[in-house]
């Protein structure tokens, strides 16, 4: 902050403001998606969406998160600080897929897959689905008279699941009070 005083009053004073800039480095980030995947970049408060590419000029310094992620593949993620450009060129891994089988006994009970609160398969008797690995999947098998199960699993390989249901305890009206 300088300023003169000779000869000059208080009314008229006159301010010059000293800046003196100093230019941070500047490096680009360029993201590209082989197969079409989301691309989310996170820089310290500042988040970015894009889809099969993502180009941005970023401070030296900025700390920055990649994820890569696409349905039916693994997620990738990158953590790095900006020093340098930097160019990514990024292909996902194709999640395995597997089946889900569920037989019931009785043979005639109603089995339901959901992923996700969707139904995958329902039907009477043995059902299939083909699901991928890392689901999380949850299965009903129920039948008048018998005890419901209700059961959630993670998938990571062909599974073949037995379900036995056990005859429910309780008398119906029926057999409370026989007509005659």
């Amino acid at each position: 902050f300088k300023y003169k005083t000779k000869n000059i009053s208080n009314k008229n004073l006159k301010c010059i403001l000293v800046f003196n800039y100093k230019k941070v480095p500047e490096y680009t980030l360029k993201v590209k998606s082989i197969d079409g995947s989301n691309i989310k970049v996170i820089s310290n408060l500042d988040e970015y969406n894009s889809i099969n590419e993502f180009e941005k000029v970023f401070d030296e310094n900025t700390n920055i998160k990649i994820l890569v992620q696409k349905d039916g593949y693994y997620d990738m993620e990158y953590k790095f600080i900006m020093d340098k450009d930097i160019t990514k060129n990024v292909e996902l891994i194709e999640k395995k897929k597997y089946t889900l089988k569920i037989e019931p006994i009785p043979s005639d009970a109603i089995v339901t897959i959901y992923k996700n609160n969707n139904v995958l398969k329902t039907g009477i008797g043995t059902q299939e689905a083909e699901v991928i690995d890392e689901d999380e999947i949850r299965y009903s098998v129920s039948k008048y008279e018998y005890n419901e199960i209700n059961e959630t699993i993670k998938i990571n390989k062909d599974e073949n699941i037995l379900v036995n249901l056990t005859k429910n305890d309780e008398k119906t009206i029926d057999e409370m009070h026989p007509c005659e």
